[in-house]
Formats: structure tokens, sequence, C-alpha cells
């Protein structure tokens, strides 16, 4: 069967709605910090005008993290104290806690307590160079003079896609995170998202750790944002 004009298939105008992607491989080295606990970085190529957005897609290849470590070189400086009703405190005789980068808000997950209910992650209140504090009730059981405890940073990188001014414009879940490798995205955008699709936009992607974007060292993916294409 032909169609219109002898064309052996259906014509419909040279301008036929279609699907489009965008993809561009960011590193951290590409952000800018946003002086706080946000840093952004702008697409190269902008949604068109009259594009309206279906969803994204980020393959995490290389988690965002914070790589601050502490293992003790002999770990009976470390003490875990249970507050009572004040503040549950870590404390470290070497007083290597500042030196290893831990800072107030950070995530730390402690291994090799001897009690295992001390093995868990903790919200740093307060940091000295031989303290660290957290909430009453972090800490049950008080122990001291651990031959293997280490202390590790577990920071939240959570990634919201948008625009400047309007940087979840794109994201109806904003709490995405790429903190480990693996993939995120959305394919329910926010209500506002073909909002404005008469004019270009640029994309903006934004990270947002939990006290300083500068406490990434290190982090890539691979983003993607999906849209049809009616011009």
């Amino acid at each position: 069967m032909t169609g219109k004009f002898g064309r052996k298939t259906p014509y419909y105008g040279a301008n036929t709605a279609e699907i489009a992607t965008i993809r561009q491989i960011i590193d951290y080295d590409d952000f800018t910090d946003g002086a706080g606990t946000s840093g952004y970085v702008d697409v190269t190529k902008t949604l068109p005008v009259g594009a309206l957005p279906m969803g994204w897609m980020i393959n995490t290849t290389a988690a965002f993290a914070n790589a601050a470590t502490y293992t003790p070189v002999d770990g009976t400086t470390i003490a875990f104290v249970d507050g009572g009703g004040g503040d549950d405190t870590i404390t470290d005789s070497a007083t290597g806690f500042v030196t290893a980068g831990f800072t107030v808000g950070d995530l730390i997950t402690v291994t090799g307590a001897t009690t295992a209910g001390n093995n868990t992650t903790y919200t740093l209140t307060a940091v000295a160079a031989g303290t660290l504090t957290m909430a009453t009730g972090s800490i049950t059981t008080a122990e001291a003079g651990i031959a293997g405890v280490a202390f590790v940073t577990t920071v939240a990188a959570a990634v919201t896609v948008g625009i400047s001014g309007d940087t979840d414009k794109y994201s109806a879940d904003t709490a995405r995170d790429i903190a480990s490798v693996g993939v995120v995205g959305a394919m329910v955008l926010a209500a506002d998202a073909a909002d404005d699709c008469g004019t270009a936009q640029t994309i903006r992607i934004t990270v947002t750790e939990t006290t300083d974007f500068t406490d990434y060292e290190a982090g890539s993916f691979i983003f993607n944002m999906y849209y049809i294409n009616t011009v």
C-alpha cells in the first residue's frame, strides 16, 4: 500500500516529533563549588526550543565520596563513652580525628569495636582532635582499648537535575544518591518540567553533600537526558 504522493509509507510532514538524547560524561573536576554544601555543573548541550523532557539517567562509574578514614596505629588510644543523658563521644588520646579529615555533619562508620552495637554509623555533631561527639543514645556500651578499630566516612551525594534558579526542575525525587557506583534516574519529572519549553534550557546538575562540597575528592558519571523534539 502506498501513501500520499506515491510513497510506500504514509507521509506526515518533515517535522515529526522524535525522541532525542543529551549525553555527557561528567567528572568531579568539572563541578563548580557552590560555596557551601552543593556543587554544580552545566551540561554543554542545551535542551532545544520545543523540547519536552521525558526523563534522565545517571550511571555513576566512580562514587562521589569523602576519603576521610582513620585506623589508629594503636587502637588502645580509642574509647567509646556513653554520656548518659548527655552527648556520647568517641575519644582518641592520640588526637588523630581532625588530621584524618572528619568534620561536623559527617556520617562515620565504625568497624572493629569489641561491642557489636558500637560497630555502626554515627552522625558527628562536633569534632575535635581527640573527640568525636554524637547525640545521646548513640553509644550504649562503653569500651576502651580496641586494637582493630577503624573509622570511615560515608557521605551523602544527593543529585538533582534542573536549571539555574530551579535546580530540581527535572527531579520529582530529590533523594537520588551517587555516593556509590550504580544507576539512578527519574522517568517521573517535576510538575514544571515542561514549563518554558519555548526557549532553550541549559541543564544544571547539582550534587549536595552533608557539610561541604569540597569534602569530595573524586567522582564520575555518565548523564543522559531524554526528550521529545517537537520542532
